[in-house]
């Protein structure tokens, strides 16, 4: 379930099935206008000055039951420049670009690839453009062969680098293993 708390700035999802309970609570701050949400955006309808900067942070927590994390950073990305920033940026440069006079069409692609991204487990690189997607969201996060497999061959349009070091890994693990 997912609600938009218009006062606070604040959208909340949650998900709940027997005695599973996760949440995610997504805030907006420092934005110097209000935000809206519709169709599962956050928006800001904003007038700036020819040359005017805007800037807005955003801040999440995650919880588990009664137990919640928040994040350690501000999501600001002309602010941080980390390591996962900079390997996000480059899976972004180098996956199938995709233009469409259809505005749904284009954003539906371009949230895809960002989310492909952002499943990225970047303490399991390979090389820097051959990379291991997580497996289990939301129970779990670990490794699994055959989700890498299914993951790389979904994903052969939009970077087909990955798919051959999957293949190629599975063979040589299969090889190791007899």
């Amino acid at each position: 379930m997912t609600e938009w708390h218009e006062k606070r700035g604040e959208l909340h999802t949650s998900y709940s099935y027997r005695d599973f309970d996760r949440r995610f609570i997504y805030r907006i701050r420092n934005s110097g206008w209000s935000p809206a949400y519709a169709n599962g955006r956050i928006t800001f309808e904003i007038d700036l000055e020819p040359g005017a900067t805007w800037h807005a942070c955003g801040d999440y927590l995650l919880a588990q039951g009664a137990r919640i994390r928040a994040s350690r950073r501000s999501y600001a990305p002309e602010h941080h420049d980390t390591a996962v920033d900079r390997l996000q940026r480059q899976w972004l440069s180098q996956a199938t670009a995709l233009t469409s006079a259809n505005e749904d069409v284009y954003r539906q692609y371009r949230q895809a690839v960002e989310d492909m991204g952002a499943l990225r487990l970047f303490d399991h690189d390979f090389a820097p453009d051959v990379w291991v997607p997580a497996a289990g969201v939301p129970w779990f996060v670990t490794i699994f062969g055959r989700d890498r497999l299914m993951v790389s061959l979904q994903n052969m349009l939009v970077h087909a680098g990955n798919a051959g070091h999957a293949l190629w890994s599975g063979i040589a693990s299969a090889e190791h293993a007899a």
